[in-house]
């Protein structure tokens, strides 16, 4: 969000290179989901997210899988349906914006399409004035503008290269919950609008080949950069998988794409338990 802004008010002279490292420029599904509402609860979402931990060895996978089966689980469910009904309003009301609602970093994660509804929340409240102004100029002047800002840095000779982590499940508190993630963000946000297909699913024949996944997950042929965006799975939201792929990116003498290399494909595979970042494969 800095970035893109940074684009906006100062431009492209001081800048040599950009890497969108699992952004959120494209807003934030589990804060938009909150505040707008769009909140639950359901003992299949925390046990996915939950299976984001586990460590390679798949113990913790089937664990989740034994609680769910025997019926552990089940309160879940109705707790949170219990919790949203009696109280959901005024977790928004009386929670969340008193506490983090003032926070403009908060205000920019809101995705696009959820923010005319979110602003509904302080913008008959005068305390929120200014942090209202300011979050409708990030809505209006930059979140709608990031591709032309990004397409413009490229014109003027800035390397730029958007990097997207998948195959993780999101914070079980939305509605939603069956979106790809890095354990936090929205994967197909952070890639500047890829076509995803819900986790544990795949895409529906027909899908454009060129931008494809090898796993059938992702389509890039609608992101803002196709070509000069990669995809780690099974990478969450840090920087350690990626340091290769930003180290070459960042080196490299002219703009990088995705045919670039031999090595770094658009589609590649982090594996934790070797500390490895390889080609995906099917």
């Amino acid at each position: 969000i800095v970035v893109v802004t940074y684009l906006k008010v100062y431009g492209t002279k001081r800048l040599d290179t950009l890497i969108l490292l699992n952004g959120a420029f494209q807003g934030l599904s589990v804060v938009g989901d909150l505040f707008s509402g769009e909140i639950a609860l359901s003992s299949s979402t925390l046990t996915n997210f939950i299976t984001n931990f586990d460590d390679g060895s798949g113990k913790l996978t089937k664990a989740m899988e034994l609680l769910n089966k025997t019926g552990l689980l089940n309160f879940t469910t109705p707790l949170g349906e219990f919790i949203i009904e009696k109280a959901g309003k005024q977790l928004q009301t009386e929670t969340l914006v008193p506490l983090v609602g003032s926070m403009p970093i908060l205000w920019c994660f809101i995705p696009q399409h959820q923010y005319p509804e979110v602003r509904k929340f302080i913008s008959g409240d005068p305390k929120y004035a200014k942090l209202l102004a300011k979050a409708d100029r990030y809505h209006k002047e930059i979140m709608p503008n990031v591709e032309s800002l990004l397409k413009n840095a490229m014109r003027k000779g800035v390397h730029v290269a958007v990097i997207a982590s998948y195959g993780l499940y999101p914070v079980p508190v939305s509605k939603n919950s069956l979106y790809q993630t890095d354990g936090a963000l929205n994967s197909a946000y952070e890639a500047g609008g890829a076509t995803a297909a819900p986790i544990g699913k795949t895409l529906p024949p027909g899908t454009p080949a060129k931008y494809r996944s090898p796993d059938n997950i992702f389509d890039a042929s609608t992101c803002m950069l196709p070509d000069q965006t990669w995809f780690i799975k099974n990478s969450g939201h840090f920087p350690e998988p990626s340091a290769s792929l930003r180290d070459w990116i960042i080196h490299c003498k002219k703009q990088p794409t995705i045919t670039s290399s031999k090595k770094f494909p658009q589609y590649l595979y982090w594996d934790g338990s070797k500390q490895t970042l390889t080609p995906l494969k099917k």
